[in-house]
């Protein structure tokens, strides 16, 4: 008796000790020691005097800076502004702007005013729930990505008020942060992350009178030290279900192996990294091009990670990556299949505004510099690649290919007719301000309705208007870490005003509840049976769902007139009754008019709720069936035409919307309820019209939905390749 409960006592440790390990992404890891300095490597496999090339070589860096002061004037002086305001002592974290004029505390939450202990890396506590502090604004500051602006402004100016501060900023947290010490020694991918953006500072500052040798040594010296806590502190899945964090590591490690690479590991890290990355890119990446965790903000994270790793090691003379370059191209694509007329990507799945190096300050969920930069690259040949939403080439162009690439780049964009230096267009842009959108059609370069069947996202597109579909499963091998409870979910957008859209992150571990609420089913655009998810939270794990609900998209016919997808998960099934929830949307291109058919298959009687998060608009829902929406003050006007069966209780309700990590702002949401024995099946008619709403014209739209049954007017689609394109 005595021996099975010592096995009892064992075997709940052991399973406790499991649960605490997915307790968050976030994990402590083992103490870090203090490393000696880095010794020659005895045996380097590579030539004597070869010199690895990190962006570009010293002596460019000037050329670099005249061509993009030419070129891209607006950027320029923005960056330099960005650049001044941080040698003046502000720098802005997460849309909240810190003060250092008397110091900088890198420990402290400066929204909150919580500051982490310096004390063994792991007993520092990741969250104090009292207060919603939140480790990543700490985090986020000691990436160290705005010495990039820092860097770029010296080259525009030649001032040394830029080295200094980027200088005395480096010594401050070295000083404040021992290796071991306080919550930078506990993440290796923020401590990938910072390395990354100091050895691409040192290529800035490299001559620099304030970055002396002095400095340099203490530089390398602290690099060493996080090459070694990256290696021996991998954030690896023993089931080789990897994420970005692991990513990151690598690309982290690659950069330190070429800085390195004549020191210590830095060959061996360098060998490891290439290899390790190999495997990663083929297994993340979906053969549409999405990265497999379904979070649109961590696809573009996952791009910039290989794309900088890919480019390093070519222009190095590393071919070792030579077969990246059509997985780099369809992640591309995607990034641009699913952009908005806005010119930004919806927020579907986490979004932490998560960078790899910084670039230009662009507008939240502006994503299409990813096209510019795969066009740049790789000579794409898609014209729709170069068709930026603001005038000039982006700055980032120049300083990550160089003036030749640019250069090439613009001569593109001017010989397909968009706007260029030599000739802009009518656009006002002030350094206050980002970039104004301007999108600028041909017929032939028209961004078409699109399916990325590997991935489950759908694209509809008419002229202006705009639907994207969410039928993509949990991800991450069904763990779901920055998966949302968003399937069936759409978005729908005309021109740049939004009618429906996606409520976003907010924030992760600061706040468990907001976090739950907002990846949960009845936060989207979807339908939401018994109070049930669907897919279930696993308790007290903010980045696991359970892989209940399996998407798949049962038929799609696009043509130039009218779209049709019909979609469905069965996450439901595991409810009484085995409810399947299916969805069609009809888009009536012409004119911009979206029927969407809601059809639970099932038996006994259940309580139904959809929701639909509505855009910045002035809201009319007198007669709650027929809800409208004033699009601006001289805007267009967007009608909800809702049955009265079986949700008879339609209200508008408040809600919340997230564009940016950390930010919230009250909105409003239009939320069906109804309680029915299923099968049941209901429709909501979205239109947009210049003036009054044509009620008349949606009516029809849902009677001919309605006259013609999935089964009888949708097309059976098998996609011939991962991407279909009409």
């Amino acid at each position: 008796m005595k021996t099975s409960r010592i096995l009892i006592l064992k075997l709940a440790k052991r399973l406790k000790h499991r649960g605490e390990k997915y307790k968050s992404f976030l994990y402590h890891p083992r103490p870090t020691r203090v490393f000696p300095p880095p010794k020659p490597c005895p045996r380097s496999q590579l030539e004597d005097d070869w010199q690895p090339i990190l962006f570009f070589r010293p002596y460019e860096r000037q050329f670099i800076a005249q061509a993009a002061l030419k070129d891209s004037p607006a950027a320029c002086r923005k960056t330099i502004k960005y650049a001044d305001r941080i040698c003046a002592g502000e720098i802005e974290i997460f849309g909240h702007m810190i003060d250092f004029c008397k110091g900088l505390d890198w420990a402290t939450d400066y929204a909150t005013g919580r500051t982490w202990p310096t004390v063994p890396a792991a007993q520092v506590p990741i969250a104090y729930a009292e207060d919603h502090s939140d480790i990543k604004a700490p985090w986020e500051l000691a990436r160290f990505q705005f010495l990039s602006h820092l860097g770029r402004a010296w080259a525009y100016t030649g001032a040394d008020k830029y080295p200094r501060s980027a200088r005395d900023l480096v010594d401050s947290f070295l000083a404040d942060n021992p290796p071991g010490r306080g919550l930078h020694w506990i993440n290796p991918m923020e401590a990938a992350i910072r390395a990354a953006n100091w050895i691409m500072a040192d290529s800035f500052f490299t001559g620099a009178e304030e970055w002396d040798d002095g400095f340099r040594d203490r530089l390398k010296l602290s690099l060493y030290n996080h090459g070694r806590f990256i290696r021996s502190h991998l954030e690896r899945d023993g089931r080789g279900i990897n994420n970005n964090h692991y990513t990151a590591n690598l690309a982290g490690l690659f950069m330190l192996g070429l800085y390195l690479h004549d020191v210590g590991d830095g060959e061996r890290w360098l060998d490891f990294a290439l290899n390790e990355l190999d495997t990663e890119i083929n297994s993340q990446i979906a053969p549409d091009g999405m990265h497999y965790e379904n979070s649109i903000g961590y696809h573009r994270l996952t791009f910039e990670m290989f794309w900088q790793t890919h480019h390093l090691a070519l222009i190095n003379k590393i071919d070792t990556v030579a077969g990246w370059k059509s997985i780099l191209e369809k992640m591309a694509e995607f990034t641009l299949g699913i952009t908005m007329p806005s010119g930004t990507v919806p927020n579907f799945g986490d979004n932490d505004d998560g960078i790899w190096l910084a670039g230009t300050p662009r507008r939240p969920n502006d994503h299409h510099y990813i096209a510019g930069l795969s066009a740049a690259a790789f000579g794409h040949p898609d014209p729709r690649l170069i068709q930026f939403p603001y005038d000039e080439i982006p700055e980032d162009i120049y300083w990550f290919l160089g003036i030749d690439a640019a250069h090439a780049l613009n001569e593109r964009r001017e010989n397909n007719g968009y706007a260029s230096p030599e000739r802009p267009k009518t656009q006002t842009t002030s350094d206050n301000s980002f970039p104004s959108p301007i999108i600028i059609r041909r017929d032939r370069n028209r961004l078409s309705s699109q399916v990325f069947g590997s991935s489950g996202m759908i694209v509809l597109r008419s002229d202006d208007g705009y639907v994207l579909v969410a039928a993509n499963p949990v991800g991450t091998g069904g763990i779901g870490g920055h998966k949302h409870n968003d399937l069936l979910s759409f978005v729908f957008a005309v021109g740049d005003h939004e009618i429906v859209i996606d409520p976003g992150t907010y924030v992760y571990t600061a706040d468990p509840l907001m976090r739950n609420q907002l990846r949960g089913t009845a936060a989207h655009n979807t339908v939401k049976i018994d109070g049930a998810e669907q897919n279930r939270f696993v308790s007290r794990q903010l980045f696991w769902v359970h892989q209940d609900a399996r998407p798949r998209i049962s038929h799609c016919h696009l043509n130039e007139t009218i779209d049709r997808v019909t979609v469905e998960h069965d996450g439901y099934r595991r409810l009484p009754g085995k409810i399947t929830h299916r969805r069609l949307f009809s888009f009536h291109k012409a004119d911009n008019i979206l029927v969407v058919r809601d059809e639970l298959a099932g038996s006994g009687i259940h309580d139904i709720q959809s929701t639909y998060n509505l855009g910045p608009a002035t809201i009319n829902a007198d007669d709650p069936h027929r809800v409208i929406l004033q699009l601006g003050d001289n805007g267009p006007r967007a009608g909800f035409l809702s049955d009265d069966y079986p949700c008879r209780q339609v209200n508008i309700e408040p809600g919340w919307r997230s564009v940016r990590y950390r930010e919230k702002s009250p909105g409003f949401r239009l939320v069906q309820r109804g309680r029915a024995q299923l099968p049941v099946g209901w429709t909501t008619v979205i239109g947009v019209f210049d003036r009054e709403v044509d009620w008349l014209r949606l009516e029809r739209a849902r009677d001919g939905v309605l006259a013609n049954p999935m089964k009888k007017w949708d097309v059976r689609w098998t996609a011939p390749t991962p991407a279909a394109v009409c």
